[in-house]
């Protein structure tokens, strides 16, 4: 679960860290979107990738995000945890959000947060935490590859290691 849709990416194609120009060119689906890429999506793709590429990956996960609306403050993205009156505001929803997921019929074994901020205001929403049997956190996309681009490898071995203990464990 990412944060929530950002303006490039899930804003403009509706699919979490995918940017119109991945969903044409790695997923295979034509679009009439400028075809702009975005960094988060670009690394979350080659993770996925990494793991065996689209097909495996979403035979086996379930790409969302804690909230389900994006937000821009000044014309750039914001996340649902950057004021906490937002946070408040979106609580309600992000609760309901949570609930549909459960009733997709979606192991409840593993959760993986991307984003350690992301991670701890989930852990701030009544009872979701206790749902799910490992919560693993790992750094969010976005962090990657504007702060920590010369360790993006390492990143997307861990990412990939990740996903395969998720889906050899219970």
């Amino acid at each position: 679960m990412g944060i929530n849709p950002g303006r490039f990416g899930a804003g403009i194609t509706g699919i979490p860290f995918t940017d119109p120009f991945v969903l044409q060119s790695i997923c295979g689906i034509d679009n009439p979107f400028d075809k702009r890429k975005e960094l988060s999506s670009v690394f979350v793709y080659r993770a996925i990738n990494g793991f065996g590429g689209p097909s495996a990956f979403y035979d086996k996960f379930l790409l969302s995000s804690v909230c389900p609306l994006g937000f821009l403050m000044d014309s750039k993205n914001s996340n649902y945890y950057d004021s906490q009156a937002l946070f408040k505001k979106v609580s309600g929803l992000i609760s309901h959000s949570l609930n549909k997921h459960l009733t997709m019929n979606i192991s409840q074994g593993h959760l993986i947060i991307l984003g350690k901020k992301n991670a701890d205001f989930f852990n701030q929403i009544d009872g979701f935490h206790d749902l799910f049997g490992q919560i693993h956190v790992l750094e969010h996309p976005r962090f990657i590859m504007q702060y920590k681009k010369g360790q993006e490898e390492d990143y997307v071995e861990s990412y990939v290691n990740t996903f395969l203990k998720t889906v050899s464990q219970p």
